[in-house]
């Protein structure tokens, strides 16, 4: 309860990596007719803890935080939390559908080990209890006759091959199951081929995929404006990191924070800032809604520009470890190419008047083998998102029927940035360099000789775009090439440095993005009347007292807080007895 309270992000990773895990080992050692009670306990406790942290039960379709009286596909959120992170849940499954998988894959390991196997060279391994070979089937297990491994076993109709067909046929009665998948098989074959080891795994994952499709089917048929549908088709790796990474201390998501982001990639509604909801944000801004969206879309405070910032930092940060050259803000890359007096009349307005290209970093350095190697200074341009839901918006969801795609609203900013910067070249040379309309200017032509400007979009969910990926591989492969670099990560080999430094940089991107887009919301929460950020904000304002009244409100501080002063009167005289 302590961890819960004072670090939900790490209570979160326990919860995760160690607790969820325990008792499937013992899943493995009984049929799930004889688990399956205390599966079920175990689930209701885990919810609750993960209930604890997030301050909402994603796992309950029918719980009060959400409208679902008239809402369609209540179990939408639930049957999508049950589901691992690589598709887009929150990782933690249910032990009782767990059961099956766990007991057919420590039969598929055991049983083969029981009796005597002889190999295709003729060579002969000993069982273990060959006394037990009637009931198993006499070399059911040979090489030769590897496709109907489990046969015998079946037909002895002994109580634990029982138990296994009940489980198999149970996994295997799921709809949308993939035809090639390791259920496609029977029984008899089970572990044939490539999933002779593993087996939990395949069939876990063989079974969670045809979930992820049926969920996908079902996305399609929500409005193309419902919170869950738009977060469901963003959400990525990235977006998912603050579940499937351990904090550092630069990147904990704050207790208060943390509900936020977790309903936030759900789609569903804030539990922290439902008494907020139908307040205004400021004194002229848009109201406060159930999701959160529109203190993400206020402006006040300069916080998306705060945020934008403290990524573009991030991303140059880690290109320079990984050896190249950085430079942000390159106001002087373009000057050489404009004309002296076009320059001095440019330099003569505001920026905000003069759009120029002033992108927001340019890198170069890459090795000769790279697939990014270009001659020359490379620019990227780094671009922030927010969501937003209406038909203008960089997500597209206005535009759309319930039965349309969606577009992943990074990829959809990602695709603006080359053509943005060619039309602020051409507009430049017709407003400073007298540049006829059709023509090319110099700044256009400067434009032109570069490499074509790299776009990094990340988005409000903390998600990101192909080219943040792509960079991200780049560098990890750069990093790796680097004997010095892998002994940082304490690698042996290239590929096993590349691996680990792109996960490294996901998780360090990817929970940035996340926490700040958060903390962008939070920010707003200033301007609304009641919260308590507000409440935070006015008492700072507050000038402090001095002389008499700030040695009262010193020892106000000492009481409340149990120091020495606690107890006694103001001025040093306690009351008497």
């Amino acid at each position: 309860s302590v961890l819960v309270s004072r670090d939900p992000d790490a209570f979160l990773q326990v919860l995760r990596q160690s607790l969820c895990h325990r008792w499937d080992y013992w899943q493995q050692t009984q049929p799930p007719r004889l688990t399956v009670e205390f599966s079920l306990l175990i689930d209701a406790d885990l919810d609750a803890a993960a209930e604890a942290a997030m301050k909402f039960d994603p796992f309950d379709p029918t719980a009060t935080y959400r409208s679902v009286d008239d809402m369609p596909e209540p179990s939408f959120v639930a049957e999508r939390a049950r589901l691992p992170c690589r598709l887009r849940g929150l990782g933690q499954r249910s032990h009782a559908d767990v059961g099956p998988a766990a007991w057919v894959g420590s039969v598929n390991i055991a049983v083969p080990s029981f009796i005597a196997r002889e190999s295709s060279q003729g060579g002969r391994e000993p069982g273990l209890f060959e006394h037990l070979t009637p009931l198993v089937g006499d070399g059911s297990f040979d090489e030769e006759r590897d496709d109907f491994r489990f046969r015998g076993f079946i037909a002895a109709g002994s109580r634990v091959s029982i138990d296994f067909i009940v489980a198999w046929q149970m996994m295997a009665a799921e709809p949308s199951l993939d035809p090639e998948g390791p259920l496609a098989l029977g029984p008899e074959s089970c572990g044939h081929g490539e999933y002779v080891e593993q087996l939990q795994r395949a069939v876990t994952k063989h079974r969670e995929d045809g979930r992820f499709r049926r969920l996908q089917e079902r996305a399609m048929l929500l409005p193309a404006t419902d919170h869950r549908r738009v977060a469901f088709v963003n959400c990525d790796s990235m977006a998912s990191t603050w579940i499937t990474a351990c904090p550092s201390q630069a990147d904990t998501i704050p207790p208060d924070l943390l509900p936020m982001v977790a309903a936030t990639y759900l789609g569903v509604e804030v539990p922290t800032i439902r008494p907020l909801v139908g307040r205004r944000i400021g004194g002229k801004g848009k109201y406060v809604d159930p999701w959160g969206v529109e203190l993400g879309l206020h402006k006040d405070g300069n916080c998306w520009t705060w945020r934008h910032d403290v990524l573009k930092g991030i991303v140059a940060a880690d290109v320079a470890a990984a050896g190249l050259d950085c430079l942000v803000e390159v106001i002087s890359l373009f000057a050489p190419h404009i004309p002296p007096t076009a320059y001095t009349a440019a330099r003569q307005l505001r920026p905000s008047q003069r759009r120029g290209l002033v992108p927001d970093g340019a890198l170069r350095g890459w090795s000769p083998g790279s697939p990014e190697a270009c001659p020359g200074w490379q620019m990227f341009e780094l671009k922030t998102l927010n969501v937003n839901l209406n038909a203008g918006g960089l997500y597209q969801t206005g535009r759309l029927a319930s039965g349309e795609d969606l577009r992943r609203g990074a990829d959809v900013r990602e695709a603006r940035v080359p053509p943005e910067y060619r039309r602020k070249a051409d507009a430049f040379d017709r407003q400073f360099c007298g540049t006829l309309r059709g023509d090319t200017g110099p700044l256009r032509r400067a434009l032109d000789g570069f490499p074509e400007v790299r776009p990094l979009a990340f988005g409000g969910y903390g998600e990101c775009s192909g080219g943040v990926r792509r960079l991200i591989k780049a560098l990890a492969l750069e990093s790796a090439t680097r004997r010095q670099r892998r002994e940082d990560f304490n690698c042996l080999s290239v590929k096993q440095a590349q691996g680990v430094v792109a996960w490294w940089m996901t998780r360090r991107w990817g929970r940035m993005a996340v926490l700040t887009a958060a903390q962008v919301k939070e920010h707003a929460l200033i301007h609304v009347a009641g919260s308590e950020q507000a409440f935070r904000d006015a008492r700072a304002r507050v000038p402090p007292p001095d002389g008499a009244a700030d040695a009262f409100w010193a020892h106000r501080r000492t009481a409340r807080d149990g120091g020495s002063y606690a107890g006694r009167g103001f001025g040093g005289f306690g009351s008497r007895a």
